[in-house]
């Protein structure tokens, strides 16, 4: 077998997944627990309101290193809210798990 003949795992789109959004969601709750609008919160980061916006609505990803850096300005630990966002994919496995089993 060659590298060729094994087909490569494709992981679903997660853009706009209800993960996703839990994401978004805490990541906006901790802007607006550190007392900060959007406003503010670009002015901090050095970049656009309409950016944060674009975001905490859907229309665009962050990446790991633009995660990171809001959680600082916000002051929040990044892994407090992937530790939050973890146990929702866990909790989701063992869902989507015993629906399978008992389909099988």
């Amino acid at each position: 077998m060659t590298v060729a003949d094994v087909r490569p795992y494709r992981f679903p789109k997660t853009i706009f997944s209800d993960l996703s959004g839990k994401l978004i969601s805490a990541l906006r709750t901790a802007r607006r627990d550190a007392g900060l609008t959007q406003v503010q919160a670009a002015e901090k980061l050095g970049c656009r309101q309409t950016f944060l916006s674009k975001i905490e609505c859907g229309e665009r990803r962050m990446d790991v290193i633009e995660f990171v850096v809001m959680c600082d300005a916000y002051g929040v630990a990044p892994g407090q809210l992937l530790d939050s966002l973890a146990a929702s994919v866990r909790a989701k496995s063992r869902s989507t798990g015993r629906k399978k089993m008992r389909a099988g």
